[in-house]
């Protein structure tokens, strides 16, 4: 029988293999930087949008890549401990998914000229780029996760079309308000439009 402490495991044949275990930084990359990480956007995304007077639909619109963030982020660390071939693509693909909402805020940021939150977007390129180079460099996770198993499969590969739809989508939305000379309203309730309107 497979005991946990020595790391051997019958395959599916019965021969026993090795089976390396999940220490070090990978488990700091996988509990604080993909774990920590993935609920602390979903908590900062409710913060930022609850409250604000937006509508039902431009509130789902904000929440969306949150949630695909939070998806990819604890569908890589479960696919890590079960050694699953995609556990290596679904963590780059989270780090692709934080690069792209840095590029993403960089350009709202000029769309509407408010550059407050700039230097929270240069710290997610840093963190992506320490955490990308080491799933590169990393014999832990080559070990984990042989290079010759890995597969970038249809789960990650959807969710990253769907995140860069889905900010497409937010940009177009937020650069239609700022540049139109009469924008409809796209993001506020009723009472909350006409609040700003007055107080405009």
């Amino acid at each position: 029988t497979f005991n946990e402490h020595d790391n051997i495991a019958p395959d599916a044949f019965g021969v026993k293999i090795d089976r390396e275990s999940i220490s070090g930084w990978l488990v700091v990359f996988l509990y604080l930087g993909l774990g920590f990480g993935s609920v602390g956007t979903i908590i900062y995304s409710l913060a930022s949008v609850l409250g604000q007077g937006l509508n039902v639909p431009y509130t789902l619109l904000l929440l969306t890549p949150a949630i695909l963030i939070f998806i990819t982020g604890i569908s890589a660390i479960v696919a890590f401990h079960k050694r699953r071939p995609n556990a290596v693509s679904l963590a780059k693909t989270y780090i692709a998914m934080v690069v792209l909402d840095g590029l993403a805020g960089i350009l709202i940021a000029i769309i509407s000229e408010e550059y407050a939150s700039t230097v929270e977007f240069l710290r997610q390129f840093i963190w992506a780029g320490i955490w990308f180079t080491y799933l590169i460099v990393s014999k832990k996770v080559e070990a984990v996760i042989p290079p010759a198993t890995r597969v970038w499969d249809k789960f990650e590969k959807a969710l990253l079309g769907g995140f860069v739809a889905v900010m497409t989508f937010i940009i177009i939305a937020v650069t239609y308000a700022y540049k139109s000379d009469s924008p409809d309203n796209l993001f506020l309730t009723n009472e909350a439009f006409i609040t700003t309107a007055i107080e405009e």
